[in-house]
């Protein structure tokens, strides 16, 4: 079963966009993906156009195989979703997710699987001056010199059958600066217990640390990162 597994992270891994790819639309980055049980339901998504790119950030319910499979169907839905048309638009996208989890995560007998997707959604244009996003349920962080901000998503969780399948997600559209940074991040970083006392991470402790590795390139952001992490 484990074989199994291992080789089944290397599918998943297939699905998500690589260093190449990801250095064609940044300039500066870093990625953080550690799946708790090898595979897992978070991912990340790329697509470039014309005019900008997409980047999308998601969380699918479940660890594990159940996640990771999840996020196989998540990937399909994105791919359907993101066109010419909506691809500038990540409200749009988001609504238009929800629509398709919706029809897609139905059993035989009209059932409904209670699962769904958490995801946030960046367009930044091609002339790196303006971005949009939204969220479902994931935030953006904005750091600007010494001032961050989070950029809270809807509540909503996509494809679940606790929503309604026809929900409208608040657009965020921002000016973009040199130096400022962006992050998406799923909820596996603030859930983390530790710290002595057996609580998260946190949100608080997440945005304190986001703010204090400015200043820093991308790749030692991740090494302080994944430090103060494992060291919680």
């Amino acid at each position: 079963i484990q074989e199994s597994i291992d080789y089944a992270k290397t599918l998943q891994e297939a699905i998500l966009p690589g260093r190449p790819e990801l250095e064609a639309v940044l300039q500066d980055f870093c990625v953080i993906w550690r799946p708790r049980d090898t595979v897992g339901g978070d991912f990340y998504w790329l697509r470039r156009f014309d005019d900008g790119f997409v980047l999308v950030v998601g969380d699918c319910t479940g660890h594990g195989v159940p996640g990771a499979l999840m996020t196989m169907a998540a990937k399909a839905i994105l791919d359907r979703a993101v066109t010419d048309e909506t691809h500038g638009a990540p409200a749009v996208v988001l609504a238009e997710c929800n629509r398709l989890l919706h029809d897609t995560l139905r059993q035989e007998g009209g059932r409904h699987i209670e699962d769904g997707l958490d995801a946030g959604v960046l367009f930044v244009g091609r002339d790196r001056n303006r971005a949009n996003f939204a969220g479902a349920g994931i935030s953006l962080f904005v750091v600007d010199g010494d001032r961050g901000e989070e950029i809270r998503g809807d509540r909503h969780s996509l494809g679940r059958l606790s929503y309604s399948r026809e929900i409208a997600f608040t657009p965020c559209d921002m000016e973009l600066r040199p130096g400022m940074s962006l992050y998406m991040a799923t909820d596996g970083i603030r859930d983390q217990v530790g710290g002595g006392n057996g609580l998260p991470f946190g949100r608080s402790r997440l945005n304190e640390l986001l703010a204090s590795v400015q200043g820093y390139p991308m790749d030692e952001q991740r090494n302080i990162t994944l430090r103060t992490i494992d060291e919680y």
